[in-house]
């Protein structure tokens, strides 16, 4: 053992999601660590790790922390456990099963999945911002209630609800009505621009969002065309635009079938 090692077991891994749609990994560990400001360390995140570290993981192992010639923490087992391994180095969602999309340059893994649950409510609030809607007072509350009674499983559901699955002791039959008025009044009046910022893609600049919205209008194009974008001949025809992002988005069929479907409501 080197002087700088420590060591410690594996309690277990837990996950934290980002309004970016990131996904942290975290091993935590027992006993803690005593960092030299006097903080204690209870977690460590897998992306801080040396990628010549120790990755299949299970509860109980025993393992130790030292510092890599790249000058990064390098966790390596010392004593394995019996319990079942885990990779902590995610390939999928651990909430919707997934592929996740992972930055060569950042290490940052992200799940894309629009539907997916452990993003949806963050997902929610930043799609109905960029159509215009606010979601303060009545509305706020009405949104807490849809998520706490599991009313919301996707970003179309908003558009689908009925007033009694709104109203509540707490929501008035006048509130949940008003609610369902407001947020159908975007159907007919939204542009690609605004879908775009709505679905918050990963990876995808605004000015490449702008660049699409000047191809829908010189080919006279309305949200509804959207679909249009599914199809791999038709972004040929615009060279111009880095389709990257986009393309990584719709690599998922809950994607596609959410664009179909959003394009659609919107567009009447």
């Amino acid at each position: 053992m080197t002087s700088n090692m420590i060591l410690t077991t594996v309690n277990r891994m837990s996950y934290t999601f980002s309004p970016d749609n990131s996904v942290e990994v975290y091993i935590d560990i027992c006993p803690t660590i005593r960092l030299t400001n006097n903080k204690i360390l209870r977690s460590v995140p897998v992306s801080c790790l040396d990628l010549g570290s120790d990755f299949m993981l299970a509860k109980g192992d025993k393992i130790s922390f030292t510092t890599s010639n790249n000058n990064q923490p390098l966790l390596k087992i010392v004593t394995p456990s019996c319990e079942e391994r885990v990779n902590a180095q995610l390939s999928v969602c651990p909430i919707c099963g997934e592929p996740l999309l992972r930055d060569p340059i950042t290490g940052v893994s992200r799940c894309i999945n629009k539907n997916c649950s452990g993003q949806l409510y963050n997902a929610l609030f930043i799609f109905l911002a960029a159509l215009g809607i606010s979601i303060q007072g009545t509305n706020y509350q009405i949104i807490q209630s849809l998520f706490a009674r599991d009313k919301i499983h996707s970003l179309v559901d908003i558009f689908m609800l009925q007033c009694e699955q709104i109203y509540d002791d707490v929501i008035s039959v006048m509130d949940a009505s008003a609610f369902i008025q407001y947020i159908h009044s975007v159907r007919g009046h939204t542009n690609v621009k605004q879908l775009l910022c709505g679905l918050s893609i990963p990876n995808m600049q605004y000015t490449t969002i702008d660049q699409i919205q000047e191809a829908f209008n010189v080919n006279g194009w309305s949200v509804l065309d959207m679909c249009r974008l599914l199809d791999g001949n038709v972004l040929q025809q615009f060279p111009q635009i880095d389709w990257s992002a986009w393309n990584d988005f719709i690599s998922l069929k809950n994607n596609r079938d959410l664009i179909y479907l959003l394009s659609t409501i919107l567009y009447i």
